[in-house]
């Protein structure tokens, strides 16, 4: 009989112990890295893409036996392929709930912001991809630090300008969602334009 009970307190102890180690293993931040960015288009890209996430990481389920995303940090590249190159700046995202989360970007080899704000994602857990679905409130700075444009209450004009200072992206935004976007030469010249369809984010 006393021996069947310190089998059992033993085993309890054990499972006891094994499920604290699981459970901390789950709720202990973890990240995982995409290297599979490290050629784009022929070119060398020196930033990869990183995912911060909760969970055991068993799946790429969003949930505590796959991984639960606190935060993403990508090339510039890979948001707005079209005017950075793929070695230019990250881009990073820290989550909140449902999807939204604060962004921020920062100028190349400085700590001074290009833009800040916050907004909805729609992501993967594999970090091979992430998008905009809306942007709520953003600032937008050149590059001397001045502010250059904003989004309030999802109202307003996102400007990218580029490290030489010129202008190179522009977007305004209705209702937190973008409605149009052109793109500048170095000379600020307009090279494209788009507006936005119904199978857009």
């Amino acid at each position: 009989m006393k021996s069947y009970q310190c089998f059992t307190v033993v085993l309890t102890s054990l499972l006891a112990t094994l499920t604290t180690i699981v459970l901390l293993f789950g709720l202990f931040p973890k990240h995982i890295e995409d290297h599979s960015l490290t050629m784009v288009n022929g070119l060398p890209a020196k930033n990869f893409t990183q995912l911060w996430y909760y969970g055991l990481g068993l799946s790429e389920q969003k949930n505590f036996f796959g991984r639960i995303p606190i935060g993403f940090i990508f090339p510039m590249y890979q948001i707005y392929p079209d005017i950075f190159s793929p070695d230019d700046g990250l881009f990073y995202v820290t989550l909140y709930r449902n999807n939204r989360g604060g962004f921020k970007g920062f100028y190349l080899n400085s700590n001074q912001l290009r833009f800040k704000g916050d907004g909805e994602f729609h992501f993967t857990t594999r970090i091979v991809s992430i998008a905009f679905m809306s942007v709520h409130n953003a600032k937008y700075y050149k590059r001397d630090g001045s502010l250059g444009s904003e989004i309030v209450n999802g109202h307003g004009i996102e400007t990218i300008w580029s490290e030489d200072g010129k202008k190179i992206f522009e977007s305004h935004y209705v209702d937190s969602k973008w409605q149009q976007f052109t793109i500048y030469d170095a000379d600020e010249k307009e090279i494209f334009q788009r507006e936005r369809n119904d199978n857009d984010f």
